[in-house]
C-alpha cells in the first residue's frame, strides 16, 4: 500500500514528545551525526550601477532586441 501525502510537518523540541504519536522517529545518536562544516563568510557582491534599458531585452540582459521581431519591412 502506497501512501501520498502533500505536507509535512516537523516539529522540534526541547521537551519530550509523545513517542506513541504516528511518525514519531527518535532522535539519533550524538555519533552518527556528521560535523558541520565551517563556512568561510562571502566576499561582498559588486554593487550595481542605475538601471539602463537601452539595448537590453525584458530578462536584464545586454542583447540587443532579440528574436523573433520579423524582417521591419
Amino acid at each position: 500500500m502506497t501512501r501520498h501525502v502533500s505536507m509535512i510537518s516537523i516539529t522540534l523540541s526541547t521537551k519530550e514528545l509523545n513517542t506513541t504519536s504516528a511518525g514519531y522517529q527518535a532522535p539519533s545518536p550524538p555519533d552518527q551525526s556528521k560535523p558541520q562544516p565551517n563556512y568561510q563568510q562571502q566576499q561582498p557582491r559588486q554593487v550595481r550601477g542605475p538601471y539602463n534599458a537601452v539595448n537590453e531585452d525584458s530578462y536584464g540582459r545586454g542583447r540587443g532586441r532579440g528574436r523573433g521581431r520579423g524582417r521591419g519591412r
